[in-house]
């Protein structure tokens, strides 16, 4: 019967807090997302951040949406270079390799 009220408190404060942080994130980070390449300021380095691939190697529909538009930054000349981050946890699994 104790534990009724520990869940409720938790999954309250739980159902505040992740909305509240998205929020926060999504107010403070607005300023640098860009729906067009024209508007993008140019920059010396374009980051994209390692996502799943597929068993095949191929890359996943996330991962590939982040290269095709890093490379539209490229030929943009909004960027002149393109950092590619990932797993490369063991032989077998690389993220990084794929994109090259």
């Amino acid at each position: 019967m104790k534990a009724l009220p520990f869940n409720l408190v938790f999954w309250g404060l739980f159902s505040i807090f992740v909305p509240a942080t998205n929020l926060i994130i999504y107010l403070e980070t607005k300023a640098y997302i860009y729906d067009d390449v024209a508007q993008t300021p140019e920059v010396e380095t374009a980051l994209i951040p390692g996502a799943a691939i597929t068993q095949s190697g191929s890359l996943s529909p996330i991962f590939r949406d982040r290269v095709d538009k890093a490379v539209e930054l490229y030929k943009a000349k909004k960027v002149s270079k393109i950092l590619v981050s990932g797993d490369n946890s063991t032989d077998s699994y690389n993220e990084v390799n794929p994109v090259r």
